[in-house]
């Protein structure tokens, strides 16, 4: 009985410290209500739950939640996909809103989320994208990379790839990144690759 009692308390005290050291920024829950409207369709409010006990509705449709991001500041960031409309020709855009305060707050930039477009007209092939998100760069922080190739007006291929980082002031896009060297990092396991979508370009 003493040996059960005290493999009781060691277990306690590690699940104890394992609490502790759980980022209060944890995305724990996702809670989707749908709703009706006859201006704007069906869709879903959708609550996203941490585990500080913290939850913000999502002001966004079509939305789906993906990943916390950490800026080098300590900053925690909200990674999600989603639309400003329903019935509309928008597409889901990869967007950023800052944790912390009483709502979710985003700077209203639309991110291209990955996988080719077609021109809408002409079924031509335009561009082609891959993401990453994660720590997938060497810095001392979460980023999200894209990795692009489009035709140009010139009717040429061309390759770019960008890189945000998030921080108190919100997130900052720079150019540069090996294709290489993230996929490496997402083999092990530092980082991960979206799923991409096929799509058309918007009208």
């Amino acid at each position: 009985m003493r040996r059960l009692a005290f493999f009781l308390l060691a277990f306690t005290a590690l699940s104890a410290n394992a609490e502790s050291r759980r980022d209060p920024w944890e995305l724990v829950g996702v809670d989707r209500v749908p709703r009706s409207e006859p201006t704007i369709g069906d869709y879903e409010d959708v609550t996203v739950r941490f585990a500080n006990g913290r939850s913000y509705k999502v002001p966004l449709y079509r939305t789906e939640p993906i990943t916390v991001l950490r800026g080098e500041d300590g900053v925690a960031y909200l990674l999600t996909v989603g639309a400003d409309c329903v019935m509309c020709d928008e597409h889901n855009t990869l967007r950023f809103f800052l944790l912390g305060g009483k709502e979710l707050v985003g700077s209203g930039k639309r991110h291209s989320y990955p996988g080719t477009l077609k021109d809408y007209e002409s079924s031509e092939l335009v561009s082609k994208t891959r993401t990453f998100y994660g720590r997938c760069l060497s810095d001392k922080s979460d980023v999200v990379v894209w990795f692009t190739e489009y035709l140009g007006d010139d009717d040429k291929w061309h390759r770019a790839s960008t890189v945000a980082r998030v921080s108190k002031g919100g997130e900052v896009e720079t150019e540069g990144a090996s294709l290489v060297a993230v996929t490496d990092r997402a083999k092990a396991g530092a980082c991960k690759e979206l799923p991409g979508t096929e799509g058309t370009t918007e009208p």
